[in-house]
């Protein structure tokens, strides 16, 4: 089992560090989440901080524009009929995206970086720190 826990972090630390410098160090959860509902605290600056960095483009025409942003960690798009343009409606598609809510299937990379950190505080709570 101690294996398997093993490889599993192993495996979602190798996911956030393919995402290169720049999200690596938004990313990677720090090691002390000491406080009652840190990890959501920092899994959702993280998830701002990714909204920061993410390249938007403006689509459409003079009657109709808006700004849209392919998923800088995982590339993915909306996958919606309606969908006016690549990518998500920004910034609230790709913000639902990042954190998996409103139908939106999660970026597997934020995932990977919230079960880190839940994992962090999770082992911290077991060694009573």
């Amino acid at each position: 089992m101690r294996k398997l826990e093993s490889d599993l972090y192993m495996a979602r630390v190798t996911i956030i560090e393919l995402t290169g410098p720049k999200f690596e160090k938004v990313l990677y959860p720090r090691a002390d989440f000491n406080e009652p509902g840190a990890v959501y605290t920092w899994f959702r600056d993280a998830v701002e901080k990714v909204l920061e960095l993410a390249d938007v483009i403006t689509v459409g025409n003079e009657k109709y524009s808006e700004e849209r942003a392919i998923c800088p960690l995982c590339r993915a798009e909306a996958q919606n009929f309606y969908k006016h343009g690549p990518g998500f409606t920004y910034p609230e598609g790709l913000r639902r995206h990042l954190h998996g809510t409103h139908r939106s299937a999660q970026c597997p990379v934020t995932e990977a970086a919230h079960e880190l950190a839940i994992s962090n505080r999770e082992r911290q709570e077991q060694r009573g720190w």
